[in-house]
């Protein structure tokens, strides 16, 4: 299942199936439901995040309350 996403996906495009092989054996499938963050600010990203399928949104929070949205990822 994985291998499929990353071979469809722009950035891999390119990649051959070993090297995609590789990736995968180093991934793992993520449910997120919506408005749920993916990490919070200050955390270490444990690696690269692939969307498969939705978008998220990348938002900071702004001192005096609410959220600035930097970017939506899709």
């Amino acid at each position: 299942m994985l291998s499929g996403l990353f071979g469809h996906r722009p950035l891999f495009r390119h990649v051959s199936a070993a090297s995609i092989a590789g990736l995968v054996a180093y991934s793992r499938a993520m449910s997120v439901r919506r408005g749920e963050p993916i990490c919070r600010h200050g955390e270490q990203m444990p690696g690269i995040f692939v969307v498969a399928y939705g978008s998220a949104m990348l938002a900071i929070r702004r001192p005096e309350g609410g959220r600035r949205v930097v970017r939506f990822l899709n």
